[in-house]
């Protein structure tokens, strides 16, 4: 018994291990290309589906989808988000950013002009300009929008340290830890010379888990791992992704990440598995733990009360087997007199 739980202990500490070095990159990064010699990792987008009627359309982010409950009750528009791995887990194909909408600034009229200066927009924070509204995705859920993810202009992450080194980027959000500042969308091309269209936005990436690696636009596109921003997913995990994939004949720009070394500072072995994975694991490991030692206690009293009736069975025998002998003697006692 004892053995057996020995195995199973070496099996699930040999997993851990294991996994922490090479889940990083075993999994599915998703649709690829290569370009110039440069594997790019593409993005897919997840999906608001419908939770009565099971409708579902594409979208970029979780906070696209109608909310499922308002004041505690079930609404006809409710929406629950399902992230691109998560499509491919249920049997679904995932969305691509041809596919997907995103919502509007509303600029109002301009003077003189009869025609609204609306821009297509994926998010409000970084995109529209002062004195501009938002019209989000869920907004626009009845199909009747024109902007698509794929249509528009991107911001960009310029380094603080150096002009020479950028990137295109989805959100204000990518540009993470002070090392970068996000550049608007109109000032891109005058700034660091970049084209932003999808092909050449980066986003980050999930890594960990049990999934292993997979672009991600953002960390809705995460719920079992750890998601990356695209600097740190090239710099600590070695991965880029890109926001879509362009014409065939058409080469994506070049920027700061191709030229990105991998950091060596971590061990590989620890540059795996997320926290999440671990826990899971460990828990596991903890309940079939509990479970081995419950089974060897119930087993062992099995026993131990097996023998304590055996042992009182026998002596209940012994008994009778006296008091048998003894009247037999009285009754031979009797017939000689």
């Amino acid at each position: 018994m004892w053995t057996h739980f020995l195995l199973f202990f070496l099996s699930i500490s040999s997993l851990t291990n294991f996994g922490a070095s090479t889940l990083a990159i075993s999994g599915d990064p998703q649709r690829s290309a290569t370009d110039g010699g440069i594997v790019r990792n593409i993005g897919e987008m997840g999906v608001c589906e419908n939770v009565l009627t099971g409708r579902q359309r594409c979208a970029m982010q979780s906070s696209d989808c109608e909310p499922s409950h308002i004041d505690g009750q079930l609404t006809l528009i409710g929406e629950k988000w399902y992230s691109a791995y998560q499509q491919k887990q249920r049997g679904f194909d995932p969305c691509t950013c041809k596919m997907t909408s995103i919502g509007t600034c509303l600029g109002g009229l301009s003077p003189g002009s009869t025609s609204a200066n609306d821009r297509c927009s994926p998010q409000s924070n970084g995109f529209c300009h002062a004195g501009e509204s938002f019209l989000d995705a869920r907004s626009t859920n009845d199909g009747n929008t024109s902007c698509k993810c794929d249509e528009i202009s991107y911001g960009a992450c310029q380094d603080r340290s150096s002009n020479r080194n950028h990137f295109c980027a989805f959100s204000p959000k990518d540009c993470e830890d002070g090392m970068h500042v996000w550049i608007a969308p109109r000032d891109v091309a005058m700034v660091t010379g970049l084209v932003c269209t999808c092909e050449n936005v980066r986003i980050g990436g999930c890594v960990g888990g049990f999934q292993g690696f997979n672009c991600a636009v953002t960390q809705d596109d995460c719920p079992w791992d750890q998601y990356f921003p695209p600097f740190s997913l090239k710099r600590v995990h070695g991965y880029t992704c890109n926001l879509c994939q362009g014409p065939q004949q058409q080469s994506t720009t070049k920027d700061e990440l191709d030229e990105l070394p991998q950091q060596e500072l971590l061990p590989k072995r620890n540059r795996g598995m997320s926290t999440t994975g671990k826990a899971l694991i460990s828990v596991f490991f903890l309940i079939s733990a509990i479970s081995l030692t419950s089974l060897f206690v119930y087993r062992r009293r099995r026993i131990i009360n097996h023998n304590k009736q055996s042992t009182g069975a026998a002596g209940t025998r012994g008994q009778n087997s006296g008091d048998e002998k003894s009247t037999d003697t009285k009754v031979s006692d009797s017939e000689i007199i």
